[in-house]
Parts: structure tokens; C-alpha cells; sequence
């Protein structure tokens, strides 16, 4: 009896070390999503400006749900800029320029070939990146 639950606890202690072993110890990678914030960012981009009519906010998987409602309730209103393209035109390319970490949350710097500047702020929600904010500069 006692030799079969040092085997359990020995199985059990050997599982366990083999799954710590096999994780990541680079705190960068840890619980981030697949997709980098500046891959969700260039997807939103290359959908959005080739889509016409442009879809509705909230069929756009790029943005969190709490953004979309606001550009949407904004849109209502009449909103003349659409925020993450700081234009009522759509530029011909978005660029991204830099890209910042900050655990679940990231900023990236985006430039539009009009020469404006937009940070968008993300989160990951769902174990994705996000986009959460959009800043003209």
C-alpha cells in the first residue's frame, strides 16, 4: 500500500516538473495572445481601408466591444473623423511605426500616408489583443 502511493506521489511530482520544464520562462511570452498587437493592428488596417461599404464597428474583430459601441453610438451622432484613421477619407496605407508592452495592455503608433499619427491602445480581452482606444496626434 505505502509503496503504491510513493509511486502516485512520485508520478504526480514528475508530471508536474516535466509541465514546469516545458513553459516559457521569458516573462514577454508568458499568457500573450498568438498574435501580436502590431499583426491585430495591420489586420484592421488591411481589411478595413479595402472593405467598401465599411462594415459596422461591431463586426469588426479587431476592436473590443466597449470601443465599438462608442464609435458606433458616435456614428449615430454624427460623427465626422472615424478615430483610428483620424479621417473622414481613407488613407491609402496605414504604417506602423513603433509597438510597446505593458502585460496585458499595449500602445501602437500608427502613420497614415495623409502624414497624421494614431496611437491605439489595446487589451487583451479573451486571451486577444484588442483595440481599446484610438488618438489622433
Amino acid at each position: 500500500m505505502k509503496t503504491k502511493i510513493l509511486m502516485l506521489l512520485i508520478t504526480a511530482f514528475l508530471t508536474l516538473l516535466t509541465a514546469a520544464c516545458t513553459q516559457s520562462s521569458d516573462p514577454q511570452t508568458v499568457g500573450q495572445p498568438a498574435i501580436p498587437p502590431d499583426k491585430v493592428v495591420e489586420a484592421l488596417y488591411s481589411e478595413y481601408l479595402q472593405t467598401w461599404p465599411p462594415r459596422p464597428f461591431n463586426e469588426i474583430a479587431q476592436l473590443s466591444p466597449d470601443f465599438a459601441e462608442s464609435l458606433s453610438k458616435k456614428q449615430q451622432e454624427g460623427m465626422f473623423v472615424i478615430p483610428f484613421i483620424c479621417a473622414q477619407d481613407f488613407p491609402e496605407k496605414m504604417e506602423v511605426q513603433s509597438t510597446s508592452l505593458d502585460g496585458d495592455t499595449a500602445k501602437v503608433i500608427v502613420k497614415s500616408s495623409f502624414g497624421n499619427s494614431i496611437e491605439l491602445s489595446l487589451k487583451v480581452i479573451d486571451g486577444e489583443w484588442k483595440i481599446d482606444q484610438a488618438v489622433c496626434q
